[in-house]
């Protein structure tokens, strides 16, 4: 059985009906960014405000690489509003001060969806700490676990 991929207007229809905090999550190469650029796409198209907290230093949707950045969805592109450095590209070795860096993002005044895009960091001890610590930082009412396409 082929399931069809959800599109990011049923995700706005369903999750996102009220302004939340949504950490989105799953293995590197998943899709977890185009998923969030999507959303934001859908949400700027119904003239509600979307912010982004691009958490994987290594594969960052915007910013830099070595930097957990926060941004805003203005017309077609992510606004990159405030960074972080890290200095590494290792979110599972550096787990302690990317969750920090995404908690002091955070503690800004964000009116709209906050999306944070989190690290392709899923297996092991180290995905279970990262997740722990990134739902305890964020504070998300909904977590989008973004799955490979396996038909």
């Amino acid at each position: 059985m082929m399931l069809e991929p959800i599109q990011p207007s049923a995700i706005v229809d369903t999750v996102l009906t009220r302004d939340r905090r949504v950490l989105v999550v799953g293995a590197p190469g998943v899709g977890k960014s185009t998923l969030v650029t999507g959303l934001a796409q859908t949400l700027y198209a119904n003239n509600r405000q979307c912010w982004c907290i691009s958490a994987d230093p290594g594969s960052p949707v915007f910013g830099v690489p070595g930097v957990v950045a926060l941004g805003g969805w203005q017309t077609d592109h992510w606004h990159v509003t405030a960074m972080e450095a890290l200095c590494t590209l290792d979110a599972g070795r550096f787990r302690l001060p990317l969750v920090s860096a995404v908690r002091r993002l955070l503690s800004k005044s964000l009116d709209g969806v906050v999306l944070i895009d989190g690290p392709g960091v899923t297996r092991g001890i180290v995905g279970r700490e990262l997740l722990e610590g990134l739902l305890e930082a964020t504070e998300a009412d909904a977590i989008l676990v973004v799955t490979p396409d396996v038909s």
